[in-house]
């Protein structure tokens, strides 16, 4: 009966140490910086701007963007440690889908997004981790 138990523990320790942990994603964290949007015939600057990536559930993130006066939540997917990708979804009544990047040790991170139809016009933020 000893040895059931002592197997048994060892089988629930082995299994929690190889379950990853959710906040080990290199993204999670707060980043400031700057964001852009670019048409062909204009492009808005905004500096100070936040985007806080949270764990949602396997291999998924939350960032959330803090435009001044607006912000919104987008919805990520892990590809690697340094790169995730984000699916077509509403941007502020816009369809868009993109891609980050993380850089110089983790400490960079960049989100470029674009309109998945329509005018061309592109998102950029880049950021360092706070």
């Amino acid at each position: 009966m000893k040895h059931l138990i002592l197997l048994l523990l060892s089988t629930i320790l082995l299994g929690i140490s190889c379950t990853k942990d959710k906040t080990d994603s290199p993204f999670i964290g707060t980043f400031k910086g700057s964001y852009k949007e670019k048409t062909a015939v204009s492009s808005i600057t905004l500096d100070d701007v936040s985007a806080t990536v949270v764990d949602n559930s396997n291999n998924k993130l939350n960032v959330k963007l803090n435009l001044d006066v607006a912000g919104t939540t987008l919805n990520a997917t892990v590809l690697t440690d340094t790169e995730i990708f984000f699916p077509p979804q509403d941007y502020f009544g816009e369809e868009v889908s993109g891609s980050g990047v993380l850089s110089d040790s983790a400490r960079i991170l960049t989100i470029e997004m674009e309109l998945t139809s329509g005018t061309p016009k592109t998102f950029t933020f880049t950021g360092t981790r706070q």
